[in-house]
C-alpha cells in the first residue's frame, strides 16, 4: 500500500509542481514521501523559517502609518498582523500589550485628533483586534477621502462610441494606418 501511495503521491507532486521552481527541488527523487520532505525542508524548512521571522522582525520596525494615499491604514496594519502572524506560526508569539505598543508607536499621523484618539484607544482597548476596529473608525471619519475607494474609467462605456477623433473603432482588431493612429494618440493626450 506504501508504494502505491508513494508512487501516487509522486505523480501529483510532479502534477502540481511541473514547470516551476519547485520541480528542481525533487526532480531525482523515485519516492512521494521523500519528495514530499525535500519540498518541506525548502519551503518550510528550519533555513526558510529563520527568514520569515527575521523578515517579520524588519517588517515590524520599517512600517508606519502616516496618511499617505498610497499607504492606507489598512495596508497598514494588515501588515502587522501578517507579521504578527508569522511570528507565532514559528513560536515566537507576540503578547497582546507588545501588539498594540507597536500599533500604537507605529501610527504616525500627525493629525492632533488622530493623536487624540490613539491615545483614548490605548486606554479603552484591550486586545489588537478591537484597537484595529477603533482606529478604522477613526480613519474613515477624519480621512473619508482616503477610505472611499477609487473609482475606476469604465472603458466599455467609452467603447459604445464608434468614433474617436474621426477614426472609426467600432472593430479594434482591424489593422490602423499611422495617421488614424495618430489621431488616436491625440485623443489619450488630452485625458
Amino acid at each position: 500500500m506504501f508504494n502505491i501511495d508513494s508512487k501516487r503521491v509522486l505523480t501529483l507532486l510532479k502534477e502540481l509542481c511541473l514547470d516551476t521552481e519547485a520541480e528542481t527541488w525533487f526532480r531525482n527523487i523515485k519516492c512521494g514521501r521523500e519528495a514530499m520532505k525535500a519540498l518541506q525542508i525548502h519551503y518550510d524548512g528550519p533555513d526558510e523559517s529563520k527568514r520569515r521571522k527575521e523578515e517579520a522582525r524588519a517588517k515590524l520596525k520599517t512600517i508606519y502609518y502616516k496618511h499617505k494615499g498610497t499607504f492606507t491604514f489598512e495596508k497598514f496594519v494588515t501588515n502587522l498582523y501578517d507579521a504578527f502572524q508569522i511570528l507565532e506560526k514559528y513560536e515566537e508569539p507576540l503578547y497582546e500589550q507588545e501588539k498594540l505598543r507597536l500599533l500604537f508607536n507605529k501610527c504616525q499621523n500627525a493629525h492632533p485628533e488622530f493623536k487624540q484618539e490613539v491615545v483614548i484607544c490605548w486606554t479603552l482597548c484591550k486586545t489588537f483586534a478591537s484597537a484595529v476596529v477603533h482606529l478604522k473608525t477613526v480613519v474613515a471619519r477624519l480621512f473619508p477621502d482616503v477610505a472611499k475607494p477609487k473609482t475606476r474609467r469604465n472603458i466599455s462605456s467609452n467603447m459604445s462610441n464608434k468614433e474617436l477623433n474621426g477614426v472609426d473603432i467600432s472593430d479594434i482588431s482591424r489593422w490602423f494606418d499611422s495617421s488614424e493612429i495618430k489621431k488616436l494618440n491625440e485623443s489619450q493626450a488630452g485625458r
